[in-house]
C-alpha cells in the first residue's frame, strides 16, 4: 500500500471492549472504535514512549489526552472508571499513565489518579 507504520504498543489494551460506529462518507462504512475511557488513557500512556524528536508529536498527544480526560471526568466518568479498572491487567500501560499524568495540568491530575490506583482493583 506505500504506508509506512509502527507498532502501537499496548494496542490490546486499546482495542479491548471496542465498538462499533459507523463512518459516514461516500459510502456508509461499519469501523470499529475504541471504548473513549480507553482511548484516553491509552493517549496518555504512549505520550512519553516517543523519541525526543517527536517531542511536538509528544505535547500533541498529552493535550489531546487531557481534553478526553477532561470531558469524561466531566460528562462520562464510568468510560473512564471503566477504563482504569481494565488497567490492572495491563501493569506496564498503568505505570506509564500514572507517570504521564503528572505531567496533567495539576488539577486536572488530583481527579484521575486516585481512579488509576483504587486499591479495590485486582493484581495480575
Amino acid at each position: 500500500l506505500g504506508l509506512a507504520a509502527t507498532p502501537l504498543r499496548h494496542l490490546d489494551y486499546l482495542i479491548e471492549g471496542a465498538g462499533e460506529a459507523v463512518a459516514v462518507g461516500s459510502r456508509p462504512v461499519l469501523v470499529r472504535v475504541p471504548h473513549p475511557g480507553r482511548f484516553a488513557l491509552h493517549k496518555l500512556g504512549i505520550a512519553g514512549r516517543r523519541p525526543a524528536t517527536e517531542a511536538a508529536r509528544t505535547q500533541k498527544d498529552r493535550a489531546q489526552a487531557a481534553l478526553l480526560i477532561e470531558l469524561l471526568l466531566e460528562d462520562r466518568p464510568g468510560d473512564l472508571d471503566a477504563a482504569a479498572s481494565a488497567l490492572s491487567n495491563h501493569p506496564a500501560l498503568q505505570t506509564a499513565i500514572l507517570a504521564e499524568s503528572r505531567r496533567l495540568p495539576p488539577a486536572l491530575a488530583s481527579e484521575l489518579t486516585p481512579r488509576l490506583a483504587r486499591p479495590e482493583r485486582k493484581k495480575s
